[in-house]
């Protein structure tokens, strides 16, 4: 069993596990191929064991090339390069530790106690809010 890390826009993973390397508790092990993900400052700086925003540097075999319904391409540069042009910018953040290990550090908000609802927010507030909201169905 192993942690992994991606979006379902890009149907990969950024991070994960493979069998060459050692687990560490509380971390995930690696970058994966074909993906130079890179922790960066609001500057567009690289963070070495920092808290920054989750970032690939290089295009990736499966990097999606437009929104569907988006004449003209204005919501997927939005999304992705307005913020480091050229640069893919999720909009999560991500630590990177001095062996290569990832911590992809997660908020979780209460919103509605009567529910008991638990919303999941990408790390970013300023990117889509919820992503995915859970109902305790007790």
């Amino acid at each position: 069993m192993t942690s992994q890390s991606g979006g379902t826009e890009l149907c990969s993973a950024f991070v994960g596990a493979i069998p060459l390397l050692p687990v560490y508790a509380g971390e995930i092990q690696t970058r994966l191929l074909g993906f130079d993900v890179r922790a960066w400052s609001d500057s567009g700086e690289e963070l070495d064991d920092e808290i920054g925003e989750l970032v690939v540097t290089q295009s990736f075999p499966s990097m999606p090339i437009r929104f569907w319904n988006d004449e003209g391409g204005r919501r997927y540069r939005e999304s992705y390069f307005e913020m480091f042009p050229g640069v893919w910018r999720h909009g999560d953040f991500i630590r990177i530790n001095s062996r290569g290990g990832c911590h992809r550090p997660m908020l979780v908000k209460p919103m509605d106690p009567v529910a008991q609802r638990l919303a999941i927010h990408a790390a970013d507030p300023r990117r889509l809010g919820p992503v995915h909201a859970v109902q305790n169905r007790r």
